[in-house]
């Protein structure tokens, strides 16, 4: 849910095998706002939206090829047009909450078949043109990768410093330091 097309009212964004939906709250009804259609060759997994303090927010849709690989697309909302601004990006996309001031960020992974992801290797993500170019990497403990893993800010006390969340291939919530440290697993 975002203001997509910077009208004051929030979209909701929802995704299919191959498409993509935008709807408005109306009296309680889901109105449509506008749609996108990817190629049939390309399977949907996840959406995610980008706010942008210039520019309207991107949404970011990634998707897999017949051979497993990532085939990203971020798009923007013009009224009710999407139009997409950078296709066929080579990395899964995530937007996270990064410290140390966890204002949103993308990031990205590469794929590697016959498993999704490239192990160990997240970096935040620089545009370069009408691409995306790995930038600084993000400092994740083992078995995180770019769709799984939210930071949760310090608490007041300082004791509580800020941790990592994973969720681990048998769906257990896994607690880590900042620094890579294992402090909880859920069972």
């Amino acid at each position: 849910v975002i203001d997509a097309n910077r009208d004051g009212k929030n979209e909701i964004l929802l995704l299919s095998k191959n498409d993509l939906y935008a709807y408005t709250l109306d009296a309680g009804q889901l109105k449509p706002v506008g749609e996108f259609h990817f190629p049939k060759a390309l399977e949907c997994l996840t959406i995610r939206a980008l706010p942008r303090s210039a520019g309207k927010p991107w949404v970011v849709v990634n998707m897999i090829d017949d051979k497993g690989m990532p085939k990203s697309s971020i798009l923007t909302l013009n009224g009710s047009q999407f139009a997409e601004e950078m296709r066929d990006i080579k990395y899964f996309l995530n937007v996270v909450k990064l410290p140390p001031d966890y204002m949103p960020v993308l990031i990205g992974q590469e794929g590697q078949p016959p498993r999704l992801f490239r192990p160990g290797v997240v970096n935040e993500m620089v545009k370069q043109g009408n691409t995306l170019i790995p930038g600084k990497g993000v400092a994740l403990p083992k078995g995180a990768n770019v769709l799984n893993f939210v930071y949760l800010p310090a608490g007041k006390d300082e004791r509580d410093g800020e941790k990592i969340i994973v969720l681990s291939d048998n769906e257990n919530l896994r607690t880590f330091t900042a620094k890579g440290a294992r402090l909880a697993e859920s069972p």
